[in-house]
C-alpha cells in the first residue's frame, strides 16, 4: 500500500471539508495512470505519442473541471501552487492556457527541491476574491492571510502574517506600488483586526481532526467577509515567521 504524502492535498483537503469549515470549492483532478509529466520537460517534440494522449487527456479532465467554475480558475498540484509566477502559473483565465501553465508548475516543482515535488494530483478552484494591498511577483495579488500553527491536544501554539516584509524588499522597485510598505503597515494592522476567533477555532479543530501539528494557512475573502483555510502542511515542513519561540518547535 502507498503511503500518501501529508502535505498533499488530496490527503488532507477531504478530511478538512468533513468539518464545514469554509473552503475553496475545488475538484481534485488525478493524472491519467501511465503519464509522466517530466517528460515534457526534458524533450517536447520526442515525446511518444501515448505520453502526448495521455497529457492531453489530463486537460480535458481539468478543462471540465473549471467549467464547473468558469473562468479564472486557481490552478495547482496536490503540493504547490507556485504562486509566485501567478500570471503563468495558477491563475488561469482561459481553458488554452491550461497545458503551459501545467508545465509551469512542474517546471518549478521539478526544481523545488533535490528530488523535486511529485505532481500526480491536481486541484482547480474556484477564484476568491480577497482584500488586495497590491501585486508582486508576476501579479499576485497579496492580500490578507494568515499562517496559523495549531497542534493535536495543544490547539492553536502561534499565528502571524502570512507576508514579511523581507519578501518584497530584493525585488524591482518597478514591480510593485513606491507605498508598498505602507499598503504592508495597513495589511499587518487589519490582519489584527480581522482576525477572529473563528480561525483559531478551526485551526484547533483542524489538528485535532486530522492529527499532529499542522501550518495552516488562511485567506480573507472580501465579498463573503469569512476566512477561508486555502492551504495547509506538516509543520515541520513549513516556513515559520523568523524570531516566533516556536520557529524550531517541530523541526528537531
Amino acid at each position: 500500500m502507498i503511503k500518501m504524502d501529508r502535505n498533499c492535498l488530496s490527503y488532507w483537503f477531504p478530511k478538512v471539508a468533513e468539518l464545514k469549515i469554509p473552503v475553496p470549492k475545488t475538484v481534485i483532478v488525478h493524472n491519467p495512470p501511465g503519464l509522466e509529466l517530466i517528460e515534457f520537460l526534458e524533450d517536447f517534440k520526442g515525446v511518444s505519442t501515448k505520453a502526448k494522449l495521455l497529457f492531453r487527456q489530463l486537460i480535458l479532465d481539468l478543462e471540465k473541471a473549471a467549467d464547473m467554475f468558469g473562468y479564472p480558475v486557481f490552478l495547482r498540484s496536490g503540493l504547490t501552487s507556485a504562486k509566485h509566477g501567478f500570471a503563468k502559473t495558477c491563475h488561469v483565465r482561459k481553458a488554452s492556457e491550461l497545458p503551459k501553465h501545467v508545465l509551469e508548475i512542474v517546471l518549478f516543482s521539478h526544481m523545488a527541491s533535490f528530488l523535486g515535488l511529485a505532481t500526480d494530483v491536481w486541484a482547480v478552484r474556484k477564484m476568491l476574491h480577497p482584500r488586495v494591498y497590491f501585486q508582486a511577483f508576476n501579479g499576485l495579488p497579496i492580500s490578507l492571510e494568515v499562517r496559523v500553527f495549531a497542534e493535536e491536544n495543544k490547539g492553536v501554539v502561534c499565528h502571524h502574517p502570512y507576508w514579511p516584509v523581507e519578501a518584497f524588499e530584493k525585488l524591482p522597485a518597478d514591480s510593485f506600488p513606491d507605498d508598498w510598505k505602507e499598503r504592508i503597515g495597513r495589511l499587518y494592522y487589519n490582519y489584527e483586526t480581522y482576525l477572529t476567533k473563528e480561525v483559531m477555532g478551526n485551526s484547533a479543530k483542524i489538528a485535532n481532526w486530522i492529527g499532529g501539528a499542522w501550518s495552516i494557512d488562511w485567506l480573507w475573502d472580501q465579498p463573503s467577509g469569512h476566512w477561508f483555510m486555502i492551504d495547509m502542511a506538516v509543520a515541520k515542513d513549513s516556513w515559520h515567521w523568523p524570531g516566533c519561540e516556536h520557529e524550531h518547535r517541530w523541526r528537531y
